[in-house]
């Protein structure tokens, strides 16, 4: 299968068995909800399920609302630790090339084996982008980035890879707002190739794939269904494989 695959997906075998493509068609310009596994790969060939990824999509009139739950397991040096990390979030968003962000809310908390709070590892906080500024408030302190031309944030760009054609699109050129509130400037992301592919389970693919490469990121690609939704983004140690995909 690894030969196959283009590069990063080739390197993810186990996670990629528990791929399900849709059945039916997938209208990613419309409301949908998609649900990916959260993988991480400290060794080659090495994969662990550490989470769960949940990302909805809702037009709100001109803007599109997307909302997002994100469950990390966190362990020690003795494996599951049973504590987890929860990011709740809702985002306005343009609904253009980008999913150019407007505004946001997102907490971020630790909670214990019984769903008890940690102390002090509780955070939240709201952005604003106002022209070249990133506004953000938390705890009652305001904190103002400059950034020039277009931007991007990493959980809205799981929509819009989506919606890109290689028909109309080769590059993009942007600041990225990484996790929120991580301003991280002169962002490329770009079209690389069409490929059809097969995987071990027996099923078949038209894989659009995207790179994303830029300042103070591990290289990222995605790979999106041919008229569908994104099944897999691979960065690094990071990999996120679809589970399920549904319209709302």
């Amino acid at each position: 299968m690894s030969e196959q695959l283009p590069f990063p997906l080739n390197t993810c075998e186990p996670a990629l068995k528990e791929l399900i493509l849709p059945r039916q068609p997938f209208n990613s310009a419309g409301g949908w909800e998609n649900i990916y596994d959260v993988w991480t790969s400290p060794l080659p060939a090495i994969l662990y399920k550490v989470g769960t990824l949940k990302i909805r999509r809702v037009n709100d009139g001109e803007k599109i609302r997307i909302d997002l739950n994100y469950e990390k397991f966190l362990e020690d040096s003795k494996g599951d630790s049973g504590y987890m990390q929860y990011v709740t979030a809702e985002m306005l968003c343009e609904n253009d090339k980008l999913a150019t962000p407007l505004e946001w809310v997102f907490e971020s908390k630790i909670l214990t084996p019984d769903k008890k709070p940690v102390d002090k590892c509780r955070i939240k906080k709201k952005g604003t982008v106002s022209k070249d500024n990133l506004e953000t408030r938390s705890a009652g302190i305001k904190q103002t980035v400059k950034f020039s031309g277009p931007c991007a944030c990493s959980w809205a760009l799981f929509d819009a890879v989506q919606r890109l054609s290689p028909d109309s699109f080769q590059t993009a050129d942007f600041t990225l707002f990484d996790h929120f509130d991580q301003v991280k400037p002169e962002q490329k992301l770009s079209f690389r190739e069409t490929a059809e592919v097969s995987f071990e389970n027996g099923q078949n693919a038209v894989l659009n794939i995207y790179d994303q490469i830029g300042r103070g990121v591990v290289p990222l690609s995605y790979f999106v269904l041919k008229d569908g939704p994104l099944i897999a983004l691979v960065s690094g140690l990071e990999l996120y494989i679809r589970k399920e995909a549904s319209n709302v």
